[in-house]
């Protein structure tokens, strides 16, 4: 297994407790992973970051920040890619999700909300995090790297 897959897979892990709400230190990511990504690629780098900024959200953000990065987690992860065994007709329940049980599912937003018993026509919440996310990630960088995020977003197209 090379370094990248190794980050891969412990971040899974990570998502994979944020998914079910389980509180993580961020400390204990640093731990894990940034040994790993130190000289990795900048994708590799944001990829840490926005983890460590998501477990900083759900640690210290409100019950509904929190429910909303668990749907967001649920509606990214689902189309990440495409899966050779999607199982459309099972019943998806949110207390049992894995992340690999979501991976290539295609869940719209709605879908998502659906599943944590939020509102599915509420797309400002998901706006919200989307700020907070990207606010707490120029401060995670700056804490972890001691730079400006300004040459990475130049490097790298952050979406």
């Amino acid at each position: 297994m090379d370094l990248e897959e190794q980050c891969r897979e412990s971040r899974l892990v990570f998502w994979e407790r944020i998914l079910r709400g389980i509180p993580i230190d961020p400390l204990e990511i640093d731990r894990e992973i940034l040994s790993l990504i130190t000289d990795s690629s900048p994708r590799e780098k944001m990829a840490f970051i926005l983890l460590r900024a998501a477990a900083t959200l759900a640690g210290t953000g409100t019950s509904a920040t929190t429910r909303t990065l668990r749907i967001a987690v649920v509606y990214w992860f689902s189309n990440a890619s495409p899966s050779p065994s999607i199982d459309l007709d099972r019943e998806l329940d949110s207390s049992s999700l894995s992340i690999r049980d979501i991976v290539g599912l295609g869940l719209s937003w709605r879908e998502a909300a659906l599943l944590f018993g939020a509102n599915p026509r509420d797309y400002s919440a998901y706006q919200r995090l989307i700020q907070a996310l990207r606010k707490e990630c120029i401060k995670q960088w700056e804490v972890i790297f001691g730079e400006s995020m300004e040459k990475l977003i130049a490097e790298v197209r952050v979406e």
